[in-house]
């Protein structure tokens, strides 16, 4: 779902991934993009994410706004982080790799990735779930995997 709010702002795609790399050319390199789950094999974790965007702007003024991650039962896991991007073109579409965000899972279940702009209330960009493996004991298994949706 694209986040949209009164401050001319809409995230059009955001992806979890580890880690995003600018080339010289002014590429994005995304490397480890997850699907809507992790299966976790150990608790607690503790791992480094990326939250990558393509937002559209409708005006051409520079915009504020807050980015948190949240657990399932209300917990903040980071604390509020404050970015500001510098003015883009009316309707250009630019990008934002947010990270690297040191994430400490204490249990399974979902967490979202939280964006506020100015003036507007806060809206889930995107969000995955940390899971148990399908056909493993989370005691047994040595590190996190990432199983792929059907």
């Amino acid at each position: 779902m694209a986040v949209k709010n009164q401050s001319g702002v809409e995230v059009i795609t955001a992806l979890i991934c580890d880690v995003v790399r600018k080339e010289i050319t002014g590429q994005d390199i995304i490397i480890g993009v997850y699907s809507d789950e992790i299966s976790v094999a150990q608790l607690p974790l503790s791992l480094v994410l990326t939250l990558y965007l393509r937002i559209r702007f409708k005006k051409t003024e520079s915009t504020k706004f807050d980015f948190r991650v949240m657990g399932e039962s209300g917990i903040q896991i980071t604390p509020d982080l404050n970015f500001e991007i510098p003015p883009p073109v009316t309707g250009h579409i630019m990008t934002v790799a947010m990270g690297p965000i040191p994430i400490n899972i204490q249990a399974l279940g979902k967490i979202t990735f939280d964006l506020k702009f100015t003036d507007a209330n806060w809206e889930s960009a995107t969000d995955i779930r940390f899971v148990k493996p399908a056909n493993a004991d989370l005691a047994k298994v040595n590190q996190p995997t990432v199983r792929p949706t059907a």
